[in-house]
């Protein structure tokens, strides 16, 4: 039985339905669902605890809209970006 399931998305696309599918999961398995906004507690350190998660999680699922692809900032495509934190969480989990 799954242990941890680690919701990762993208707040710019489709964090509406990565929110649903949180609560859905939840409803319906007796395990941890992680996503950071609900899951990270004030005072831990949010980097850590990302990581931490990821090395527990027995599943990542990928929540990707429409524009996950192409979403930009000052610096170009954010999946370009090594710093990006949906990126990074990819390929951690991998």
């Amino acid at each position: 039985m799954t242990k941890l399931i680690f919701i990762n998305y993208r707040r710019s696309d489709r964090q509406e339905d990565a929110f649903r599918l949180y609560d859905k999961l939840r409803e319906l398995f007796d395990t941890e669902v992680f996503i950071d906004q609900q899951s990270i507690h004030p005072g831990n350190k949010w980097s850590e605890h990302i990581k931490n998660k990821l090395s527990s999680a027995d599943l990542l699922i990928a929540v990707i809209g429409p524009d996950w692809l192409t979403a930009s900032d000052e610096n170009g495509r954010r999946l370009d970006n090594e710093n990006d934190w949906v990126r990074q969480e990819i390929e951690f989990a991998i």
